[in-house]
């Protein structure tokens, strides 16, 4: 029989994260609380029980001691019988709470582990002090695992099946040859009337000055994501000047919010001032962003399963980024995108370059990407792991320590075969690893 769970981030943008696995968890008859640092629409968990609880997101022992003592009453009115944390201040005040209270069984979901600045640094420890408190860590990706016993945790956090946390619906990130309605080059139309810099709005669907739609394809590389110092900005400012000499008639686009505590700074500036580059800010809908893509650019120096990426290759649109830890789990390099050693800019501009200029080349790649995620990222079977794992924990009553392979079990180590008659080179996954 189902019990209770709770899941606890700090800031509001983290709950597009959880809401599948809310959702799945509560039909199965899980009771499912959430609880977040800040006001938020509960119309977003309809099937769960929303609680605000303020958590600063900066260091502040005076307001976290405050958050300490309000998580611990919340829990033990709440007897969680599983406490689900991620976020590095939601992780180690829950988690702490949790452990006063008695929680049975606490889960430390580890989303990344950024810990490349003196900011960074102070975060990693943030983080392995959520390790300590946990009783289950359970890692994004492969190289996020990895990462996470390099930085000195006491063990390998599991991963679930290959890796992803939110995993990708395939009913909204399709292809765009699957939306014949939809015209490709729209977004298109609207960058060349917008002035360098400018919020052109994607996916306008108005028709060219003659009243027909446009018909030529316009290459059109989109980087997309939270606009922060580490996205790799820097990179573009050299990258970019120089695909636009080989491939004169390429755009740009940019799609994104600056991140208020590590601003891109110059770069944005410089890139969205470039002529056929124009910045559309925040998008509702992304699917339908990059179905207007012809490449996906993800410069970022470290991304530990880059759900952007995912999503690309979902909607056939290949990749060309580092090849560093995340990218490796997200991208099959040379068959749904490019992996270059950080730094060599000649070879990032090489394969932009050449899918820019090569449509069917482009087109080929997208489609091995589309079946790449599909094979293994796909949201229902991402979000089924997950519940498996914790079904296991209240199953077999695991208590500090991580769940082990046991003979005849069906939760949480299940084998989970998703090859089709129709994708016979799929293979086989298991739920923890």
């Amino acid at each position: 029989m189902p019990g209770r769970i709770t899941f606890a981030v700090t800031a509001a943008p983290s709950l597009a994260v959880i809401v599948g696995h809310v959702d799945n968890l509560a039909e199965l008859g899980w009771h499912v609380d959430v609880v977040v640092g800040e006001p938020v629409d509960r119309a977003l968990f309809p099937r769960a029980d929303v609680h605000v609880l303020p958590m600063s997101r900066g260091a502040s022992p005076l307001a976290d001691t405050r958050s300490l003592a309000k998580w611990t009453a919340l829990l033990r009115r709440l007897r969680p019988d599983v406490l689900v944390a991620a976020n590095p201040k939601a992780s180690v005040l829950a988690l702490t709470a949790a452990r006063i209270v008695g929680v049975p069984h606490r889960v430390w979901w580890v989303w990344d582990l950024r810990h490349h600045s003196r900011t960074g640094r102070v975060r990693r420890r943030v983080q392995l002090a959520a390790d300590r408190l946990a009783t289950v860590t359970v890692a994004g990706s492969s190289s996020l695992a990895d990462a996470v016993v390099a930085a000195g945790a006491r063990r390998r956090p599991l991963v679930l099946g290959f890796g992803a946390v939110a995993g990708v619906d395939l009913d909204v990130f399709f292809p765009a040859d699957a939306a014949p309605d939809a015209p490709f080059d729209a977004v298109i139309r609207r960058l060349d009337a917008a002035p360098p810099g400018s919020a052109a709005t994607p996916g306008d669907s108005a028709a060219t000055p003659g009243g027909s739609p446009a018909t030529a394809a316009v290459p059109v590389a989109l980087c997309a994501g939270r606009l922060g110092g580490d996205k790799g900005l820097g990179f573009l400012t050299e990258i970019w000047p120089q695909v636009q000499v080989a491939v004169p008639e390429a755009r740009l686009v940019i799609a994104g919010e600056s991140d208020p505590l590590d601003p891109p700074g110059a770069a944005l500036e410089f890139l969205a001032a470039r002529p056929g580059v124009t910045c559309v800010g925040y998008v509702d809908d992304l699917a339908d962003l990059l179905r207007h893509a012809t490449v996906l650019l993800e410069p970022t120096a470290h991304d530990w399963l880059p759900e952007v990426v995912l999503e690309a290759s979902a909607v056939g649109v290949p990749t060309v980024g580092w090849d560093v830890a995340g990218q490796r789990d997200a991208v099959a390099d040379h068959e749904t995108g490019y992996l270059l050693p950080t730094g060599d800019i000649a070879g990032f501009i090489d394969a932009t370059t050449t899918l820019l200029a090569d449509p069917d080349l482009a087109r080929r790649m997208g489609l091995a990407a589309r079946d790449w995620v599909a094979g293994r990222f796909e949201r229902s079977a991402v979000e089924d792991l997950f519940a498996e794992l914790v079904e296991g924990l209240i199953s077999d009553g695991t208590h500090g320590r991580h769940p082990e392979p046991t003979p005849g079990r069906s939760a949480a180590v299940a084998e989970v075969d998703l090859r089709t008659p129709s994708d016979p080179a799929t293979p086989t996954r298991r739920t923890c690893r």
